[in-house]
């Protein structure tokens, strides 16, 4: 059971790399939006069929979402990450496997959850 703690936690620390790249990637388009609801002439908005204020709101709704899953992926890894490092130490207490648990809850991350239940249960023994 540790050793399947371990590679949960390895894949899950993958797929919270890739999301965060992902999210930097989204937080720029939500820039760019911003900027070229600013900046563009209302003829080109217009042919498009949009408003300018349409497109405002539009892409600060999707810069603000996208901010707050960065955030949210960002905490995530640094949760897990302290949880990890305290795990390789030889913490014996359930307190890094739960906050794998937490960590996982927060970043909507099913494998720092299975690592965390996997680590409780290895605990046990």
């Amino acid at each position: 059971m540790k050793t399947a703690a371990k590679i949960m936690n390895i894949i899950g620390r993958v797929y919270n790399i890739i999301a965060l790249v992902s999210t930097i990637l989204m937080v720029i388009g939500g820039v760019v939006c911003l900027t070229i609801s600013i900046v563009a002439p209302e003829a080109d908005i217009v042919e498009y069929g949009a408003t300018r204020e349409a497109l405002l709101t539009a892409s600060i709704v999707f810069l603000v979402v996208s901010a707050c899953y960065f955030l949210s992926t960002l905490a995530c890894l640094i949760i897990a990450s302290r949880s990890y490092a305290a795990i390789r130490v030889g913490s014996k207490s359930k307190a890094p496997h739960i906050l794998l648990m937490v960590a996982g809850i927060l970043g909507l991350d099913i494998f720092y959850i299975l690592a965390g239940v996997f680590g409780l249960v290895s605990s046990r023994r």
